[in-house]
């Protein structure tokens, strides 16, 4: 999908005790056609008291993603067809 690694800056992170964490980050990579993806994350993990993560979400703008990604995958899918 990528031609290039997708790449995530972190911005700004935060911790709440030791069972909390927040972390806002942008995404930045060039697709197979060509094209530039960005995107901006949003992650946060919950610890339990040995350390281990026990709830894990991320938000992401989901419209720009397939705005931006549904084209090169359809190009993608076609060239894989053709292999």
């Amino acid at each position: 999908m990528f031609s290039t690694p997708l790449r995530m800056a972190v911005l700004d992170a935060a911790a709440e005790d030791d069972t909390v964490m927040m972390v806002r980050a942008r995404s930045e990579g060039i697709l197979f056609t060509g094209d530039k993806y960005e995107n901006n994350h949003f992650f946060m993990s919950r610890f339990n008291e040995e350390g281990m993560t026990n709830y894990f979400v991320e938000f992401f703008d989901t419209l720009r993603t397939k705005e931006t990604m549904m084209p090169g995958i359809i190009r993608w899918r076609a060239e894989l067809s053709r292999l």
